[in-house]
């Protein structure tokens, strides 16, 4: 049977890179997002693997359906890519709480969501579950106290979800990257700023990696000063 993954942030950045090389690895993908638009030109691209489902990843309803039409589709869960995300930055005394409410809701409801509802899956399959954590997820920064916030959180709620799924031959492994060049930083690939390339590259390796291997972290950072 082909393994199969899902993918949230699908139709861009990260989340886009790391469906197309699951893709090409020969996974059936379920690619999330909320614009339905972007994700039918995808699944057009990536052919007959590919499975466009519309998804608000902070509505449990929707993340549930997701997870269940990917099911329906491929009959199992082998990886899940939670990658959505956005990322509001300002002085806390500048912050609204509606800027709060969406860094906290995509970046980490989002990911509790999808690892909620997958769970049960992934012990089927002795499964992965990859997280899009951040460089900003293990420090502090000035103007990012919802995002550092949130990615903290993502290595927290990956770590603990290991804890409890690890005895079942799950792995979970937080990715945290430093800035990557991606639609939602507004930064063009270059040779000082970490591609979306690295990020997959790292995807493919952790999947590579023999059963027994887990790796709780990984933190990419730009070799520059």
């Amino acid at each position: 049977m082909q393994r199969a993954a899902i993918v949230t942030g699908a139709s861009s950045g990260i989340g886009l890179g790391i469906a197309r090389a699951l893709a090409e690895d020969g996974y059936g993908v379920a690619l999330a997002a909320r614009r339905a638009r972007m994700l039918e030109e995808i699944a057009a691209e990536l052919g007959g693997s590919a499975l466009p489902v519309p998804t608000d990843v902070t509505d449990a309803r929707a993340v549930e359906a997701l997870v269940r039409t990917a099911v329906e589709r491929f009959g199992r869960v082998d990886v899940v890519a939670a990658s959505a995300g956005v990322g509001h930055w300002a002085p806390l005394e500048q912050l609204d709480e509606a800027a709060w409410d969406e860094t906290i809701d995509v970046n980490l409801k989002g990911t509790y969501l999808l690892a909620r509802a997958t769970l049960p899956h992934l012990r089927e399959s002795r499964g992965y579950l990859i997280t899009l954590s951040s460089v900003s997820g293990t420090i502090g920064q000035a103007g990012g106290s919802a995002y550092n916030a949130s990615k903290w959180g993502v290595r927290g709620l990956t770590q603990s979800f290991l804890k409890e799924a690890r005895d079942d031959g799950v792995r979970a492994t937080a990715i945290c990257p430093g800035l990557v060049a991606t639609p939602m930083v507004g930064r063009p690939e270059s040779d000082d700023v970490i591609a979306v390339s690295d990020v997959v590259a790292t995807v493919r390796w952790l999947l590579a990696l023999r059963p027994i291997v887990q790796v709780k972290d990984v933190v990419l950072e730009r070799t520059l000063a």
